[in-house]
């Protein structure tokens, strides 16, 4: 398993990479994750984050796409994709927290 840090003005993020050992009908190779507030709670947790059967899945590159995913909040995409999101979940996407983070995405991604 892999974690990696990213410092926002709310504090520490963490997010945990951990290869599965199973594969998703495309091919690609699925990795357990899990998003990780400064208070230790666990945000987002999931096993089914689908990474190039070509790399290691237990990449900062991969951790940094997920956290493309997590941060988007309602009006981003189509309101089907938060439909399994608990209350806690959306409500921190709405967060300055959330937000933080995606900032840190976008920052990499240029």
């Amino acid at each position: 398993m892999r974690k990696f840090k990213f410092q926002t003005a709310n504090g520490e993020y963490t997010v945990t990479l951990k290869e599965n050992g199973r594969r998703a009908k495309t091919g690609q190779k699925l990795t357990d994750y899990q998003l990780i507030a400064p208070d230790g709670t666990v945000v987002f947790s999931g096993d089914d984050l689908g990474c190039s059967p070509m790399n290691n899945t237990e990449l900062k590159g991969n951790a940094i796409a997920l956290l493309g995913f997590l941060t988007l909040k309602p009006g981003d995409t189509d309101d089907d994709y938060f439909k399994d999101y608990t209350p806690a979940q959306l409500a921190w996407c709405e967060s300055t927290a959330a937000e933080d983070l995606r900032c840190i995405v976008d920052d990499r991604e240029n």
